[in-house]
């Protein structure tokens, strides 16, 4: 408790001095727009959808208001995504333009980021290596911090719920003229002491979080300049199993630092240059550090507004070091890519080229996507639309080099993607159908050889499913009501078996359907969650089966002004129904839980 006594008063402490500074400056806050490569012109064919913010703890929050399922290794623990039938390291993660993948595990541990550094998060399902390169064969998140919040010049978020949460974030914004400065700080300490069907407490199992992230734009005469440098930290005791009270802990250190330019002339020039470095620290003292410097620079034209054209190259250079490795092992990519959209009166065609040289080895990655829309009125709107592309995941470092095991001759992962689908807009009321399929080919699969594990080209998969949303709004009276629903169906399975088994943590059936009410400064939202069965190996057997469930949470905020002041608070009851439910094999995972969040604005 102390710890978050002490987080509160310095927090307090930055409030008091940042009034002190502003009392004789302007409350007036400058537009400043932010502009930067639309990946979504390029992207025909299939659809990039923003991830509402519905907390500020963690990026693993993206999972609560969709079907995309998240493997999470106990509360609050490592999470990592699947997406469409893949694995964590199929889905491309991607920083302010920069890949933040680990090169060692080829994931991200989306628990670890809290999602109160991030301001716009976009998930595209399907291929897009063309887009982003190596690692998105299942699909991308794009979290996109250069458009900022423009409502105060200083924000606070405290935080307080079951299982000794805490929870405090700071935001402070500067503005002059051409410039404007953000920094933000965010800290949690979870307990995670929640109760067990047994009756005993959860032991060994607490996690704490520190993120810090300073971003800085500003508007010269032929664009704008953009930077952030963001710092995490995370420790945590990693959970044990329900039949174990082993206490070992992990803490991982993470640092992102990118600077873009955008300089608009008769074509514009985005240029981006990144730093990454990940550490983790396993027991304190296994140590596993990895770092990448990314450099891209892509030019965009358009052609009397009918014809859009992208091209350029990127350099990526990756070196880590671990007491598995024999060396610091070093790795160099380089992409050329070049991508062109067409527009007529029926639709549009996108075509995606790229490049990439890297271990004496090349891949060639195209895309083709085609939209096509029917305009009836202003009211309603039908569009199609389809892509079909080639992608591919390169091998890790751990797969590569790893020791013992790690196997030097891997070829990369290649998939073959198809998808096709249709949207309706009708008025305030939006419905989409989704059907994909993918032949993914040399998956890499650690088997024992010798008495050794080691990685091996030997799995085959194919995945096929239908993904489906609609949502709604509508007013009676001063009191907005919004609906929305989506489903997914997804079939992934070894082509090598007889047997059509499915992969392991890879649901069938997911489905996710939420309602709320808005009444002056007054909201309800009711969200319900559900994951079907999964299974452990793929054998499929009962012994390995993982049970489906469903979750229900509701969430009220009310808002109080107070002239230029603004104070929202917020109450959380997650899992309201207490279900008994379990995401890893034979992991708990806690019951009925509560949190209260106070937003005050200024």
């Amino acid at each position: 408790m102390y710890r978050f006594i002490w987080m509160c008063l310095q927090a307090i402490a930055c409030c008091v001095s940042f009034i002190c500074f502003a009392q004789d400056s302007t409350r007036v806050l400058d537009e400043v727009e932010i502009v930067g490569i639309d990946l979504s012109l390029f992207s025909s064919g299939t659809s990039i959808r923003a991830v509402k913010k519905n907390s500020s703890v963690s990026l693993a929050a993206i999972g609560d208001q969709s079907t995309i399922y998240f493997k999470n290794y106990g509360s609050q623990q490592l999470s990592t995504i699947s997406l469409r039938g893949t694995s964590s390291s199929h889905t491309s993660v991607i920083w302010n333009g920069i890949p933040v993948n680990s090169p060692t595990l080829g994931q991200t541990d989306f628990s670890v980021w809290p999602m109160f550094l991030s301001d716009q998060v976009f998930v595209q399902k399907g291929g897009a290596s063309s887009l982003f390169g190596s690692g998105a064969i299942g699909g991308a998140v794009i979290l996109d911090n250069s458009n900022f919040q423009k409502d105060s010049l200083m924000s606070i978020y405290l935080g307080y719920g079951s299982f000794g949460q805490r929870d405090v974030g700071l935001r402070l914004q500067f503005h002059q003229k051409q410039i404007i400065n953000e920094t933000t700080i965010f800290g949690s300490l979870l307990d995670n002491d929640f109760k067990l069907v047994s009756g005993d407490r959860q032991k060994h199992a607490s996690v704490n979080r520190l993120g810090v992230s300073n971003k800085l734009s500003y508007r010269h005469k032929r664009g704008t300049l953009f930077s952030e440098v963001a710092y995490a930290k995370n420790e945590r005791e990693i959970q044990p199993t329900k039949t174990s009270s082993s206490q070992n802990t992990l803490e991982s250190e993470n640092i992102r630092v990118v600077l873009n330019n955008e300089s608009v002339g008769i074509a514009t020039h985005h240029s981006t240059i990144g730093f990454i470095s990940d550490q983790t620290i396993f027991n304190d003292t296994s140590i596993t550090t990895s770092y990448r410097v990314a450099a891209t620079h892509a030019i965009e034209r358009s052609i009397k507004a009918l014809i859009f054209l992208r091209f350029g190259g990127t350099g990526i250079h990756e070196w880590a070091e671990s007491g598995n490795f024999n060396e610091v092992e070093k790795q160099t990519q380089g992409h050329l890519f070049v991508s062109g959209t067409f527009l007529n009166k029926l639709g549009n065609v996108t075509i995606n080229l790229r490049q990439a040289f890297y271990r004496n080895a090349e891949e060639f990655i195209p895309s083709i996507g085609i939209e096509s829309s029917i305009i009836g009125d202003d009211k309603i709107q039908i569009r199609f639309r389809s892509q079909l592309s080639r992608d591919y995941r390169a091998p890790t470092f751990n797969d590569l080099y790893w020791r013992p095991g790690g196997n030097a001759n891997l070829k990369s992962e290649k998939s073959l993607n198809y998808e096709l689908g249709a949207d309706l807009k009708f008025s305030n009321l939006n419905v989409g159908l989704t059907g994909f399929a993918s032949h993914i080919s040399n998956w890499i699969q650690w088997t024992p050889t010798d008495g050794i594990w080691s990685p091996q080209n030997i799995r085959e998969v194919k995945t096929k499913g239908i993904e489906t949303y609609s949502n709604a709004n509508f007013s009676i009276g001063q009191t907005k009501i919004f609906l929305e629903a989506e489903y997914s169906y997804t079939l992934s399975t070894d082509k090598g078996l007889v047997e059509e088994n499915q992969l392991p943590y890879v649901p069938k059936h997911s489905a996710m359907a939420s309602a709320g009410l808005i009444s002056n400064h007054s909201s309800i939202q009711l969200i319900g969650n559900y994951t079907g069965r999964r299974f452990t190996t793929l054998s499929n057997s009962r012994a390995n089966r993982i049970d489906a469930f469903s979750l229900i949470d509701v969430q009220l905020k009310h808002r109080f002004l107070f002239g230029s002041t603004s104070i929202q608070t917020t109450f959380n009851i997650q899992n309201i129904a207490d279900t008994n439910y379990e995401n890893l094999k034979n992991t708990a995972m806690p019951g009925r839980a509560f949190s209260m969040e106070l937003t005050i604005k200024f």
